[in-house]
């Protein structure tokens, strides 16, 4: 029996749906591994498009406009092909270091480990574009009816694509990788895949046998999000660092990582930590950094001053910065919703109910985003987020971003910066992009942590000790000459994330690169 023609709309649109889930999804595992430059969306975009291309040219050329069923036959098994390179290849995104790293031994050049490494990626993406987009020409011939009307029904075929695609796009980087993580969202997009497959054939053995698999998959998933919630598989990856957490308070996943608030005996005393999976952002025994960053500012203020704290964590920077008496207002921005919520429920009691001060405002956004579009100045612009290694605090520490900052400052203005503590060259890293900037860069060394202050005031000497002394003395020596910006990410040159966070080095996690 002949379909309804729409049937041929819903399987176009439903090809266009997985075509970006694969596409974004990619993206954000090629991002994991390359530095968000031109480079990479390059290596992102033209393989993407390559595949498509290739693809419709092959298939465009065997289609048989006369033989439906033939069309159909190819669709169902390209459809199957794309849900078993995403079961066997794109779910497991870890093979990609693995490839990596087993082909560095056998290279001497750098410019070639490069050039493998990228190509590596083009290919990674170019393969399922490549089996994705001959579906278009296909169930493009099976819409038409007549020569007469071709035109017009090959731009309806294409904009129920596109509108797919649309919709694919916005589904994937708006509610499946924030909220459900990577493996679930390549998960969907491969029982979508089945699922037409399951539509397309007329092969009822086939359809039962196609949905059996279905259901397994979706439990798996649901198996899979309920176990990631509870922790369990986790913990048995990395029991070492699971250890970190001891008495676990609090658990709940955000749209960076899973949040836990971990409480245990360290040097005698209790312990409150704040871990973003298995990396502890703040604690009750680990902030002499936050409270020091927050007295060095406000000795440089004026009375009356209006402050921005990026990145709120345990509140102990807030606190201190709202505690002087020098500040009438202070905005905080906090990217992570679930981070705040873990704050007011865990630390108030440690960070003076900062949240609910009269004079304090939390937003919850990107820190760049609420710097480029807040209207208002201010005396200090306090940065105490995450490493420069992880996808969403990186732009903080470029020069792009302390030029920013810079605009939104007042005369005289004082901009921090909190830095994880690496070594001299990736210090010296950002301490030459502040120079770039500001006419004054004081670098400080407070609890293994290094601070800078920065601003075209001169900044009032304060004492230290001469081991400090000693500590930025040889990061100011050292030779590195480089400057930070969102094109170039230098400061990655210099740092293994993994081997200063102590973490094995086959942790993987979708916000590390």
């Amino acid at each position: 029996m002949a379909r309804n023609r729409k049937f041929y709309l819903f399987i176009a649109f439903g090809i266009g749906f997985t075509a970006l889930i694969y596409e974004i999804y990619i993206t954000r595992i090629l991002f994991l591994f390359i530095i968000e430059t031109s480079h990479a969306l390059t290596i992102a975009i033209s393989a993407f498009l390559a595949g498509l291309a290739f693809s419709s040219l092959a298939i465009s050329k065997i289609v048989k406009t006369d033989d439906n069923r033939e069309n159909e036959r190819i669709i169902f098994w390209l459809e199957l092909v794309v849900a078993g390179y995403a079961w066997f290849i794109l779910r497991r995104y870890d093979l990609i270091p693995a490839v990596i790293d087993g082909l560095k031994p056998l290279l001497n050049s750098q410019f070639l480990i490069q050039a493998i490494k990228l190509s590596f990626f083009w290919l990674y993406l170019f393969i399922p574009a490549l089996f994705i987009g001959g579906c278009f020409p296909l169930v493009n011939g099976l819409y038409l009816k007549n020569k007469d009307e071709n035109t017009r029904d090959t731009g309806l075929v294409y904009f129920f694509d596109t509108i797919g695609s649309v919709f694919g796009a916005f589904t994937a980087g708006f509610i499946l990788m924030p909220y459900f993580g990577l493996e679930t969202t390549v998960l969907i997009a491969l029982s979508t895949n089945i699922c037409l497959a399951v539509i397309i054939t007329k092969n009822r053995r086939v359809k039962i046998i196609l949905l059996f698999i279905i259901i397994s998959i979706i439990g798996y998933s649901l198996y899979n999000m309920r176990a990631t919630q509870d922790n369990s598989p986790t913990l048995k990856d990395y029991p070492s660092l699971a250890n970190k957490f001891g008495k676990i308070l609090f658990r709940e996943q955000s749209p960076f990582g899973l949040i836990t608030v971990g409480q245990k005996i360290v040097n005698d005393k209790i312990s409150k930590r704040l871990f973003i999976n298995y990396r502890a952002m703040c604690g009750t025994d680990i902030n002499e950094s936050e409270i020091k960053i927050s007295t060095l500012t406000a000795h440089e203020i004026p009375i009356n001053s209006r402050v921005l704290n990026i990145g709120l964590g345990c509140g102990f920077t807030a606190r201190e910065i709202a505690g002087s008496n020098k500040i009438k207002w202070l905005d905080i921005a906090e990217i992570n919703p679930v981070v705040a919520h873990a704050s007011r429920l865990h630390f108030s009691d440690e960070n003076n109910n900062v949240l609910n001060m009269p004079k304090t405002q939390l937003t919850i956004v990107d820190g760049f985003e609420f710097l480029r579009e807040t209207k208002n100045t201010y005396d200090a612009i306090i940065v105490d987020v995450e490493e420069f290694s992880i996808i969403y605090s990186s732009p903080m520490y470029t020069k792009d971003f302390f030029e920013l900052a810079k605009q939104k400052m007042r005369t005289g203005g004082i901009f921090a910066l909190w830095a994880y503590s690496t070594n001299d060259q990736s210090q010296k890293v950002i301490y030459n992009t502040l120079k770039s900037v500001f006419e004054n860069v004081v670098p400080r060394y407070v609890d293994d942590f290094f601070i800078f202050l920065a601003s075209d005031k001169k900044i009032s000497p304060r004492t230290m000790s001469p081991e400090e002394a000693k500590k930025i003395n040889t990061m100011l020596q050292n030779p590195v000459k480089d400057i930070n910006t969102i094109d170039n990410r230098i400061i990655e040159k210099y740092y293994d994330i993994r081997l200063n966070l102590q973490l094995p080095r086959d942790y993987t996690e979708q916000f590390l690169r």
